[in-house]
């Protein structure tokens, strides 16, 4: 699977260096470095589900404190790592779509339960669909460079 996903990503590196357009190198970049970051967000995020839950928490507790301190980590990350772009004015935006996260998340634990007996093996399969989703939602929704919000600055 790890061999798969590098090789993935030396052909998104490959591609978006050959074509010669700096704004698919940019998102070439961006992906690369969202993956990096994503990894250790994920893993972050997960430790401190997997804590809570240990700790007795229950689930949606557990998801909705592990959220909260990961997406003030995320957006850090996200931020000044991924987009070069850590304008405070973004993190509303950011706000929101991490609460949209966070609510397809639960929705996907609770259903993902009926087959799976254990909710810590649950997020541990959604980790990867949830972070491509949020993916998709900050590059296109909350960092994207060339919109109205972002030169209104």
């Amino acid at each position: 699977m790890s061999d798969l996903l590098l090789q993935t990503i030396i052909k998104i590196k490959k591609y978006t260096s050959d074509t010669g357009d700096t704004s698919s190198s940019l998102v070439g970049e961006y992906f690369i470095r969202f993956l990096v970051a994503g990894v250790f967000n994920t893993l972050f995020g997960f430790a401190v589900f997997c804590f809570f839950i240990l700790g007795g928490l229950a689930d949606w507790l557990a998801l909705l404190v592990s959220t909260i301190l990961g997406t003030m980590f995320n957006f850090l990350t996200f931020g000044s790592y991924v987009f070069r772009d850590l304008l405070p004015s973004r993190f509303p935006r950011f706000i929101i779509f991490y609460l949209f996260i966070y609510a397809s998340n639960l929705a996907l634990i609770e259903v993902l339960s009926i087959w799976i007996n254990s909710k810590i093996i649950a997020q541990f399969f959604l980790m990867f669909p949830v972070a491509g989703l949020s993916y998709v939602l900050m590059s296109r929704y909350v960092f994207k460079k060339n919109d109205d919000f972002h030169r209104k600055r």
